[in-house]
C-alpha cells in the first residue's frame, strides 16, 4: 500500500448534504473544450443566491482544499 502524500493548503468547509455535479458546476457552463476556466463557475448558483455562502466569505479567500462535511 502506497502512503498518502502530505497535503497542505487553506481549506474551505462545505457543510451541505447532496452535493451533485449540477450544484458544483451547472451544466450550461460545461461547454469548454479545455480543462481550465471552470473555477469561476464553481458553485455559481449558491454563490449568487446566498451572500452568506462560504465561497463568498473573505475568510476563505484563496482556499484550495474543499472539505465537504
Amino acid at each position: 500500500m502506497k502512503l498518502m502524500a502530505k497535503i497542505q493548503g487553506k481549506t474551505i468547509p462545505l457543510a451541505r448534504n447532496d452535493v451533485d455535479t449540477d450544484l458544483i458546476i451547472p451544466a450550461e457552463y460545461l461547454t469548454g473544450v479545455t480543462k481550465s476556466g471552470y473555477g469561476k463557475n464553481l458553485f455559481k448558483r449558491l454563490r449568487e443566491n446566498d451572500t452568506g455562502f462560504v465561497f463568498n466569505q473573505s475568510l476563505y479567500k484563496g482556499a484550495n482544499i474543499l472539505i465537504i462535511d
